[in-house]
């Protein structure tokens, strides 16, 4: 149960004191008894403060490879983090290359995903909706790009 309200904590920590709570977890200032952060944990964490605008977001984020709070744990997790930026410019450039950068691995796509659709970020992603729905005919039919998981 520790690990399950510890990723709550995660996904909804809105508030200064709760970012602070956060920014101890990565620290090892503060610890959940019995719960060990996985690195995928402390990327998530990162990626929370990013999507809430937290002024160490950004330099947590880039510390990742240079010491141990933030260890890397696969090349690709740093561009999944980014598109929890609250704004609408990162969310076009990233939308853009859903529908139109195939070298882009599906497994990626997938992954930065939930990081484009932050759950309290609805009025930057709505405008999104509509051109994703009338991009999927032609993601069905192979076109610039195709998904596995939506054929047949």
């Amino acid at each position: 149960m520790r690990i399950t309200w510890f990723r709550a904590l995660r996904g909804v920590a809105e508030t200064e004191t709760a970012h602070g709570q956060l920014k101890d977890m990565l620290s090892g200032k503060l610890v959940v008894p019995g719960v060990e952060l996985r690195p995928l944990d402390r990327w998530n964490i990162v990626e929370s403060l990013i999507a809430n605008k937290d002024s160490e977001a950004k330099a947590l984020f880039e510390s990742r490879g240079k010491n141990a709070i933030l260890p890397a744990t696969a090349k690709n997790m740093p561009t999944w983090l980014r598109p929890a930026r609250p704004d609408t410019a990162t969310k076009s450039q990233y939308f853009e290359e859903y529908l139109h950068r195939s070298e882009r691995p599906e497994d990626w796509i997938e992954i930065s995903l939930g990081s484009f659709n932050w759950w309290n970020q609805s009025k930057i992603t709505l405008p999104f909706l509509a051109r994703a729905l009338d991009a999927l005919p032609q993601i069905k039919r192979g076109g610039e790009r195709s998904f596995s998981c939506w054929d047949g």
